[in-house]
């Protein structure tokens, strides 16, 4: 799955679930005209939402949590 679909599917299940987030990391630079390579995109996003939205990603989008904050 293309990267782009991905990501439209994630921002589709936040709107969906009301979860609040932010893009952060090299994605959001770009919208200041900033371009960094980066083969990830980082989201901030409230400790309550971490739970569902790792199952959403592991379960629904067949990826690997390989780090996960402790806040």
């Amino acid at each position: 799955m293309k990267f782009s679909e991905v990501f439209r599917l994630l921002i589709g299940f936040f709107e969906k679930e009301r979860v609040d987030y932010a893009l952060i990391g090299a994605f959001a630079l770009q919208a200041y005209g900033y371009v960094r390579a980066t083969r990830d995109v980082d989201f901030l996003i409230r400790t309550e939402n971490k739970d569902k939205i790792v199952q959403y990603l592991e379960s629904s989008l067949a990826y690997e949590t390989n780090h996960r904050s402790t806040g």
